[in-house]
């Protein structure tokens, strides 16, 4: 058990906190104009209202067109004279991108294509702002913190400006609707109402893959019932997405589309641990081909998820404290965007929860100083402060690092978080 902190440790490790919130912030506030500029055009959503269109008009089996020939489909435009192409042209849209995702993102948002473009992507920017708001009361009562109040508040707030936040909603990303999932989940799973907790877990495993890691710690855990329901509502929904289709939309992801999205794109946009480890490798001129980069990236992303679901097994049991089981699934979720193999910046809206669990722990009782020093560095790494132009206009190591320290850290912060950690009070 680690020793009371003075309060002087205190107060400095809050005003480290304090001032990393600030900087973030400050950070994200160019983006706050893009963010709710509601007649600005949203590419991502604007993908997935193509192919929604696509299937409402019954033209499902051309929604991979273009991204299942075998090319890391990630950032690629649709060309002219292709299938979904042609459908964004005769709504409206120009130079729209290529849908990566499972085809269960595109049938959900069916309903939304009987509005015009225009009309489609306010309500969607509502909806993604409204997503982040819920997220935050709901983890507002995870925490056990009043929903009318200054830290309810401060939680909601930093759920919208965190600057991945406002990158999902410029871009009209889905992530935003994927917390809000897995907050809820968690709530109804802390409450043992585990065949709806299960369910939004499945639904957002199969809108974007990465959430799947949650089965990690319930394995530790032994939490067999609720696997079985995760089990139970996977199937039904892949069982639905089959009839759907026949069958061949869901074959023709997973066989063209997912393997040339697994190789992982080296950007120094793509915040992911093995885009880092490419990157900072070319900066140093090692002379170590991609393949083999690649190859001890995954050993390495697979080593530290079977280490972390090791040492979250302290947390199972129904006679552990809901707070550690709550604070290791938002561990898990900031682990989801640090070892993806593409992580954009929005992605990162996943970590949210667990900077602000163990800053509340903080602001609370004090830490352990060198983790919360680790958790401010990883807040500001990925606010960026224009560390991604300073690596492209020099190519040197150290710039390189910097702006690749996003999934560095976030897995330092992951690993060296103890599992004895007290808990949190309000």
């Amino acid at each position: 058990m680690q020793s009371a902190p003075t309060q002087m440790n205190k107060i400095a490790l809050r005003s480290v906190l304090w001032v990393s919130v600030f900087l973030c912030i400050a950070a994200s506030l160019k983006d706050l104009r893009g963010a709710f500029n509601l007649g600005g055009r949203e590419a991502d959503f604007e993908v997935y209202y193509t192919v929604a269109t696509m299937i409402r008009h019954h033209d499902a089996a051309e929604i991979y067109d273009g991204a299942d020939n075998g090319v890391d489909p990630q950032l690629r435009r649709a060309e002219m004279n292709s299938a979904i192409a042609e459908h964004a042209l005769a709504i409206g849209i120009d130079n729209v991108q290529l849908y990566v995702y499972p085809p269960t993102l595109a049938y959900m948002l069916v309903p939304l294509t009987f509005f015009g473009i225009s009309a489609a992507s306010i309500i969607w920017k509502i909806v993604n702002v409204a997503a982040l708001i819920g997220s935050g009361l709901i983890l507002a009562r995870l925490l056990s913190v009043p929903l009318f109040g200054r830290i309810s508040l401060a939680i909601c707030g930093f759920m919208v400006l965190f600057r991945p936040s406002l990158e999902c909603i410029y871009w009209g990303q889905i992530t935003a609707i994927l917390i809000l999932m897995m907050v809820a989940g968690t709530f109804f799973y802390l409450r043992d109402r585990l065949l709806l907790a299960m369910f939004l877990f499945a639904l957002a495993s199969a809108i974007k893959i990465t959430p799947a890691i949650l089965i990690v710690p319930l394995i530790a855990w032994r939490e067999w019932r609720a696997l079985c329901y995760f089990t139970l509502w996977t199937a039904l929904i892949v069982t639905s997405l089959w009839a759907l289709s026949d069958g061949w939309l869901l074959i023709d992801y997973v066989r063209h589309v997912m393997p040339s999205m697994a190789s992982g794109k080296a950007a120094l946009t793509n915040k992911s641990l093995e885009s880092a480890v490419k990157l900072i490798s070319q900066a140093m001129h090692t002379g170590i081909s991609p393949g083999p980069l690649q190859n001890a990236s995954i050993a390495l992303s697979a080593l530290v998820v079977l280490f972390v679901g090791w040492r979250s097994r302290t947390a199972g049991g129904h006679d552990k404290p809901d707070w550690l089981k709550l604070e290791w699934m938002s561990l898990f979720w900031l682990l989801s965007c640090c070892l993806a193999p593409v992580s954009w910046r929005h992605a990162y809206v996943l970590a949210a929860p667990a900077v602000l669990i163990l800053a509340k722990r903080t602001f609370d009782r004090g830490v352990f100083p060198a983790h919360s020093l680790l958790v401010a560095c990883f807040l500001l790494s990925i606010s960026s402060f224009g560390l991604d132009s300073f690596a492209i206009a020099t190519g040197k190591v150290f710039f390189v690092s910097l702006a690749m320290l996003p999934p560095l850290l976030g897995v330092l912060v992951v690993l060296l978080q103890s599992p004895r950690a007290e808990p949190v009070e309000c």
